[in-house]
């Protein structure tokens, strides 16, 4: 090896640095981590951590070469088809498993655009040296560039350089407007880059290469160059001298020069040939001997033009070791458009050796990217790696997969890690999900499969253009990410506040990372949805002489496709695929997803109640002590679980029919017994009278009504749920006689049909609050599939408590309370064919469960959700009703 001194070795494979592998054919995952898997690889970065600590001023030099090597590879490691030739490369590299005499420094890689080639090239790089890789867009370049550039001779203005670049080093930097005139005008030669998480901004003055082939369009460029030297000083007050604008033409030597030559700041610099043979054409042929020399062991040398005319000789024995040559194409097909490798080429890469063809991309690295989004780490690569053991240690993922989120950052950076990401990580398995979910979804996009086989040819032709790749899948991602401004319905607005002077609205209280966080399900489900239908049904298909009809069908049956893997609902005719879960659901983030967090919650909710009882009555009686500050004190997380067991306990001995057992339900106890006994019984009543009793007559107290917001607990809490809802009918209304007992309207009423509705009153800050809920049932399983509460307005605690446990919250008081209630009702019945039927009978079933006739001629043409918002119009006159009398036990002797 040349000059081994310059080098660190960097070790992959270790059991301190395990690698993932895959092995598409067996379609197994395992992993390097031994003395036979270990892999090394040197590198030009230099390590400072060894110094001593009075060397050190800067924190990322505490961290060692081979720590950021590693954790920069495991949080930019490809998907899974392409890990074989990620080993491949690094395996190339290392010198302790190659013959440096029979080693080969060129790789061309071939295959589907945006599979990942370039990208893991490009990681490499950034390890082998601290500048990363030279990367060059072959696309129409003239391959001789490669070894003698053509560039602007600034040589005029080096006074106005320098004082650029101090300005650059002082900490403060460049204007704005400064850099931006650099970055238009310089090119290449503006470099930008990430070093150890730090981003870097320098300009190579030398390397601003001329575009254009006449001498009139290479003047212009000289001129563009000249203007911005100019106006770069005037806006930092640097004085310009009068040779600054003498700017003219040379050539200097081309990156394969520079990257061999020990001489030049880019010594050892791997190269990156992207797009390789959509060079210019006639070009390529001007690397044959250098392709030769580069894979051929037998070729000792090639003599190039380098700059300034003159020869250049370079020795393969002299190549650094860090260097290596990675051409990538996408293949020569229709819409793709490289060309193919003619015989000279092919002989000098060896088809196959030194020319790798990559798979298509398939749903596992849709998936590994997806992953890697979401979490900054290849989630999916290290859960699969080690399945069996993280399935049986879910704990150890979450350490692992935050530790190489962290991996060999400073503390500074560690803080600049979204804090979207660490939360993902706490719940690893949902993401997989996730990415698995919406992998088979686009990677099963292929519309030319799927579009219908009588398809016009203009339609054909539209959709032969239309490609889905991880690109596009990444990028759908990131504009998902935007919260888009909600609409005020035409009827709720009428301009008469236009052009009135008010405050500004504070936005950071109205979209905060916690509101994008609880919708990003919603928006991103939607978003995809709403592309699918810009891609599938265009917008100018009329001009386009396409059938809007064939593009719709098209839609739909890609809609039930989406809705097979948790995108959006299933059509009617379509029964959703199993074993899939809601994306929106999945997605959508909420912080009471953990039961400690839910009970947490309800403790300080109910106690804040209770607080404002127990201060009141100690204005009265002076001698109460005064409650602890601390909720802890008063009752623990562990205190409020043992009360709810005891509590669902003491309820499951009493006997089936007796009150307690069917007509009662378990809520929070808001008063000042809380600490002793978090949770107690609550009666159900039902206060139906005939049709044509008296109204707004009332069977309880009101003083002995429930909280509102305590009996929306009961619904939330997981372990009461159930047994809440199945409390709040009774078979009172069906035992009327002036009901017919076979009519739907009546079941729906009465909880004997798969919708059932009904309405409550209950206590909230000293007045009557109505409570409507509808739940419907799956019919298969039986069990309770939709929950929708309406009420008044409640905490956004409140509605994250209830979200957690999949109810639907709609506060009536809400300007757009009806169309949300109408939407909510519109899924519930989405799976039933006589869907506005059904509808009718919900408002029939309202009306009964509020005192009235089902036929009630006033209101039997409003739709639920107007009916639902108006409690002033429609006063609930005969509605159950929940109170803090407890039932009475009716324990089973026999049992004791």
């Amino acid at each position: 090896m040349d000059k081994p001194q310059q080098y660190t070795i960097v070790q992959f494979g270790t059991p301190q640095t395990p690698l993932p592998t895959f092995d598409s054919s067996k379609f197994k995952m395992s992993v390097l981590a031994s003395a036979k898997g270990v892999i090394s690889i040197p590198t030009m970065q230099q390590d400072r951590s060894k110094s001593g600590a009075a060397e050190i001023t800067d924190e990322r030099d505490r961290i060692t070469v081979q720590e950021r090597a590693y954790a920069k590879l495991m949080r930019n490691l490809p998907s899974r088809n392409m890990l074989p030739h990620l080993v491949h490369e690094l395996v190339e590299r290392d010198p302790n498993r190659v013959d440096l005499d029979q080693r080969s420094f060129i790789c061309r890689y071939v295959g589907a655009p945006s599979v990942g080639k370039s990208f893991f090239i490009k990681q490499l790089g950034k390890i082998a040296h601290p500048k990363g890789v030279f990367n060059l867009n072959c696309t129409d370049v003239d391959m001789g560039t490669l070894f003698c550039e053509t560039v602007f001779d600034t040589s005029g203005a080096d006074i106005e350089k320098a004082a650029i670049d101090a300005k650059m080093r002082d900490g403060k930097g460049l204007s704005v407007e400064s850099l931006h005139r650099l970055r238009t005008s310089l090119g290449d030669a503006y470099i930008e880059e990430d070093r150890n998480g730090k981003t870097v901004i320098a300009f190579d003055w030398a390397g601003i290469q001329v575009k254009g082939n006449t001498i009139a369009e290479q003047e212009f460029g000289a001129q563009i160059i000249q203007e911005t030297l100019t106006q770069v000083c005037k806006n930092e007050g640097i004085e310009v001298s009068k040779n600054a604008s003498q700017i003219g033409i040379t050539t200097r030597d081309g990156i394969a020069v520079r990257a061999a030559d020990p001489n030049s700041a880019d010594y050892g610099r791997p190269i990156l040939l992207d797009e390789f043979m959509r060079c210019k054409k006639g070009t390529a042929q001007k690397l044959y001997e250098w392709i030769a020399m580069l894979s051929d062991p037998r070729v000792p040398k090639v003599e190039v033009i380098g700059g300034k005319n003159r020869s250049v000789t370079i020795y393969r024995k002299d190549l650094p070791a860090t260097f290596r040559v990675n051409p990538t194409d996408n293949p020569a097909i229709a819409r793709m458009g490289s060309a193919e490798l003619d015989d000279p080429l092919k002989s000098r890469f060896g088809e196959e050796l030194d020319s790798r063809t990559v798979p298509d991309p398939e749903d596992i690295d849709f998936a590994d990217r997806l992953g890697l989004h979401f979490t900054g780490v290849p989630l999916l690569q290290i859960y699969y790696s080690a399945k069996e053991h993280f399935d049986a240690n879910p704990q150890d993922l979450i350490q692992v997969l935050r530790k190489y989120r962290t991996a060999a950052l400073t503390d500074a950076e560690v803080k600049e890690i979204p804090s979207e990401q660490m939360l993902n990580l706490s719940d690893p398995m949902r993401f997989i999900k996730i990415s698995e979910q919406f992998a088979r979804f686009f990677a099963s996009l292929d519309f030319k499969k799927l579009a219908s086989e009588d398809a016009s040819l203009a339609y054909q032709d539209y959709l032969q253009g239309v490609t889905i790749d991880l690109r596009t899948v990444m990028k759908l991602f990131e504009k998902s990410s935007v919260v888009l401004p909600e609409t005020t319905q035409s009827w709720g607005f009428d301009y008469s506040a236009a052009f009135e002077t008010a405050a500004p609205v504070d936005v950071s209280k109205q979209i905060d990372e916690e509101h994008r966080l609880e919708t990003r399900g919603t928006r991103t489900v939607r978003y995809v949805l709403e592309w699918l239908e810009r891609v599938i049904v265009p917008a100018d298909a009329i001009s386009r002489d396409i059938d809007l009809a064939e593009c719709q069908t098209l839609f739909n049956a890609v809609l039930i496709q989406a809705a097979n893997n948790g995108i959006g609902k299933a059509s009617l005719a379509e029964a959703e695929a199993g074993g899939v879960e809601s994306i929106e659901d999945l997605y959508n983030f909420n912080p009471l997803n953990e039961a400690d967090a839910q009970m947490r919650l309800i403790r300080d909710l109910v106690l804040d109640e209770v607080r404002k009882e127990y201060e009141l009555a100690r204005v009265t009686n002076g001698y109460l002590p005064e409650m602890p500050k601390d909720n802890d004190d008063i009752a623990t997380i562990g205190d409020m679980q043992l009360t709810l067991e005891q509590a669902i306990f003491t309820r499951s001995t009493s006997k089936p029919g007796s009150l307690g057992y069917t007509n009662s339900i378990i809520a929070p106890n808001a008063d000042a017994t809380f600490a002793a006994k978090a949770f107690t019984s609550m009666t159900v009543q039902d206060s139906i009278p005939a049709p044509d009793a008296q109204k707004g007559t009332s069977k309880v107290a009101f003083e002995n009504l429930m909280q509102r917001d305590v009996f929306l607990m009961a619904l939330a809490l997981p372990e009461t749920q159930e047994d809440t809802l199945a409390s709040l009918w009774n078979n009172e209304l069906v035992k009327h006689p002036s009901f017919e007992p076979y009519d739907d309207a009546l079941k729906i009423a009465s909880d004997e049909n798969f919708e059932s509705l009904t309405t409550l009153v209950t206590n909230h800050k000293g007045r009557l609050e109505p409570v409507h809920i509808l739940k419907s049932y799956d019919e298969s399983s039986l069990k309770v599939k939709n929950i929708l509460v309406v009420s008044g307005s409640i905490e956004k605690d409140m509605q994250r408590l209830l979200k957690a446990k999949g109810v639907t919250y709609v506060d009536y008081t809400a300007d757009n309370a009806a169309a949300q209630i109408d939407e909510a009702v519109a899924d519930f019945v989405l799976d039933f064919s006589s869907s506005e039927q059904l509808k009718t009978k919900l408002i029939s079933s309202f009306l009964l469960r509020n005192g009235y006739r089902k036929d009630d001629a006033a209101n039997r043409t409003l739709g639920l959700g107007e009916l639902m918002t108006s409690p002033d119009k429609v006063p609930p006159t005969a509605p159950m009703q929940v109170t803090n009398i407890p039932f009475v036990l009716e324990l089973d002797q026999s049992n004791e």
